[in-house]
């Protein structure tokens, strides 16, 4: 017998929720950009710089903020992304703005911010800076001063992270029912820092409420305790049904640009971390086995984990360690090409229960060797 998802699964998630799923919003991604404002990173040369523009690309990334105009590299990668057909931002540098056609943020506490859009070349925003703390007075005042401007955008930064999912809800919506009040159809973007570990949170609250742009970058980057991570990001908003594209170059991406970046992935990192869809539970690789067996690979993606993994380009790993049970082991024997004598999987497990943690490939290869030995001799 067959089940969909839907008749296995009931999901407390969308409950109440729009039939339709909500408009992706536009991702403006920073991890050049960030990646340059980190202390204990080593950025690559100009040449790996480039080879990380096209590793986002891959994943459907075409808004990058990518550093100062300042800084001759940056041009240059500006150049790069176009060829790309990226948007790669740079930040306008103080005083006169450069000719060339860029993106330009300028802080609302910039007091001739108004005069310098004008000057822009290129897409400019208004950053509404230390958004949390803002009272909605002159929240009000600086939304009356975008009339008569070329801003087109507005960009709500919890600079500090101070902010919560409801607080940030409420400022995205204050700030929509405002631009509506006024008649300006202006895109909203919301960039929070991870400051109190609700960065991710955060960021789906403000495109739930009607932010259309959320900034974000890989692992986290940027100053501080960095930007909402990218990679959760995606995630999150394809599982929300929002992003429907392909997605299974997550895997290869990810592990590219922290080569790259010179960044060592943490093991239980969500989603891409190498423990994420590890699992050395007797009853869990049981049940991941029973749905394989019957032809129900989705099912198998499921039933212990809360993300699929295969639509990221992931799988899941069962290993044998202290918790294990003989569907472990049995696995692992499959997996790696051995036959699955009792006495073998015995003696793995043995071996297994006696250890302080999971047992690397070569400890389960040498039982398999003594055993043999055992049988030979």
């Amino acid at each position: 017998m067959s089940f969909s998802e839907e008749e296995l699964i009931y999901d407390w998630n969308r409950l109440n929720e729009e039939h339709e799923p909500k408009a992706p919003p536009r991702l403006i991604d920073h991890t050049l950009a960030s990646a340059r404002l980190t202390s204990w990173l080593e950025m690559p040369d100009l040449e790996g710089q480039k080879a990380l523009l096209s590793q986002l690309e891959r994943l459907g990334l075409h808004h990058l903020c990518l550093g100062s105009w300042s800084d001759g590299q940056v041009r240059k990668l500006v150049e790069t992304a176009r060829e790309l057909d990226i948007q790669g931002w740079a930040e306008a540098p103080p005083g006169p703005m450069p000719a060339a056609p860029l993106g330009c943020y300028l802080s609302h506490r910039h007091k001739h911010w108004r005069d310098r859009s004008q000057q822009a070349n290129g897409p400019a925003t208004l950053v509404i800076q230390d958004i949390s703390r803002r009272s909605p007075s002159e929240i009000a005042t600086l939304l009356r001063n975008l009339a008569g401007t070329p801003i087109g955008s507005v960009c709500l930064s919890d600079d500090g992270g101070r902010s919560t999912p409801a607080g940030t809800a409420r400022i995205v919506a204050y700030v929509a029912e405002g631009l509506r009040r006024l008649g300006l159809s202006l895109e909203i973007e919301w960039s929070g820092r991870n400051d109190r570990g609700l960065a991710l949170a955060n960021a789906m609250s403000a495109w739930r409420a009607g932010a259309q742009a959320l900034h974000c970058a890989f692992f986290s980057l940027g100053e501080g305790c960095g930007l909402v991570a990218t990679e959760q990001l995606l995630v999150n908003l394809s599982l929300a049904g929002s992003v429907r594209r392909e997605l299974r170059s997550l895997c290869d991406v990810s592990q590219e640009l922290a080569q790259t970046l010179g960044i060592e992935i943490y093991p239980n990192l969500p989603v891409i971390g190498v423990d994420a869809f590890r699992t050395g539970t007797g009853v869990h690789a049981a049940a991941i086995m029973k749905a394989q067996k019957k032809g129900h690979e989705w099912l198998a993606d499921l039933i212990y984990s809360g993300v699929p993994a295969a639509q990221f380009g992931f799988r899941q790993i069962i290993e044998v360690g202290p918790m294990a049970g003989a569907s472990n082991v049995h696995y692992w024997l499959e997996q790696n090409g051995h036959g699955d004598d009792p006495e073998l999987v015995q003696a793995i497990l043995t071996r297994a229960k006696s250890s302080m943690k999971v047992l690397r490939d070569e400890e389960i290869r040498e039982v398999i060797r003594e055993q043999a030995a055992k049988t030979n001799g």
